[in-house]
């Protein structure tokens, strides 16, 4: 990722990253699998109630919703997950994601209020951190993300909570 565009002035990038392809893509697994269980009702639908007269818009919503969450759910994210990258400057916190819109975000280190670490396992964690005025970015299935949380603890952990791995 070239960075230039995003950087001010004699910024320097301390650390850049970008998500764990299987664990960006699976990370809705709940909702996929919702969406396959939302099916089996419409397929019952169209099997077994001939006689009804909204048996056709029923089935065709219902399997149009689960064709949506599992196989679309899973498709948007793979190609979502190509264009989705994290870095941290001296001065701000960067996210950039989108594959036909391009969107990004800057947190100024200096507003950080809180860190939040979800551990995945040993060397995977989705680390959110929300700023002043609400603002949360989340960084999603982060391998290895223990530079980035140090970073982030030396910025914003002068008041006391560490935030260390797993044990």
């Amino acid at each position: 990722m070239d960075w230039l565009v995003f950087l001010a002035v004699e910024e320097k990038i301390l650390w850049e990253g970008c998500p764990a392809p299987g664990c960006y893509f699976f990370r809705h697994w709940r909702r996929s699998f919702w969406a396959l269980a939302g099916a089996c009702p419409a397929l019952y639908f169209w099997l077994f109630s001939c006689h009804q007269p909204l048996r056709l818009p029923l089935t065709v919503v219902g399997v149009a919703v689960a064709v949506w969450f599992f196989p679309g759910g899973l498709l948007w994210s793979r190609l979502q997950w190509g264009a989705v990258f994290y870095a941290v400057t001296d001065r701000y916190l960067l996210a950039v994601s989108g594959r036909f819109r391009r969107r990004w975000v800057r947190l100024p280190l200096d507003s950080i209020n809180n860190i939040d670490i979800v551990w995945y396992g040993q060397n995977l964690a989705t680390v959110t951190v929300c700023g002043d005025g609400g603002t949360r970015l989340a960084l999603c299935c982060l391998e290895h993300p223990d530079h980035l949380i140090s970073i982030l603890e030396n910025r914003h952990g002068a008041g006391g909570e560490k935030f260390s791995a797993p044990a």
